[in-house]
């Protein structure tokens, strides 16, 4: 009975071992274009308390809540600085003159449950912003942002 119960407990955590990391494995792009979606939808609705939820919380605490003491939009608005086309210039834009947020590319390192994605944010006076941003991938449901890179 008590070898049962060491094999029953055995393959208890070994099972917890295999299925938590591929919970990350089963995400795909197009969870991560729908993420981008509702996150754009956000921003452009001025709801940045929502947009606040698709940050990774380790990320948002030490940025958010720690370096920027709160400040949301500029934790947003930094998050969104992008390079524009074909000039060495970083731009910050104000939350207010973002027209569209889109997902151009994404590379999913599987391996690491990250991602990175290239976003091109359109402002309302037509330039267009370029900025690199990384996701971590814990499932198709939980899919966060951290890191962005103009």
């Amino acid at each position: 009975m008590k070898a049962i119960i060491k094999k029953a407990s055995f393959l208890v955590i070994v099972l917890t071992f295999i299925t938590v990391p591929m919970s990350a494995q089963k995400v795909k792009k197009k969870d991560i274009k729908r993420m981008f979606v509702q996150f754009e939808q956000s921003i452009l609705s001025k709801n940045y308390k929502k947009s606040l939820t698709f940050f990774d919380p380790d990320y948002k605490a030490e940025q958010h809540d720690g370096m920027l003491e709160g400040k949301t939009n500029q934790f947003l608005s930094e998050f969104l600085a992008g390079y524009q086309k074909r000039k060495n210039i970083m731009t910050v834009p104000e939350l207010s003159d973002i027209k569209s947020i889109k997902l151009k590319k994404i590379k999913i390192d599987r391996p690491n449950d990250e991602a990175e994605a290239v976003l091109i944010v359109r402002l309302k006076n037509g330039k267009k912003l370029t900025s690199l941003t990384f996701l971590t991938l814990k499932s198709k449901k939980e899919i966060y942002l951290f890191g962005g890179v103009g």
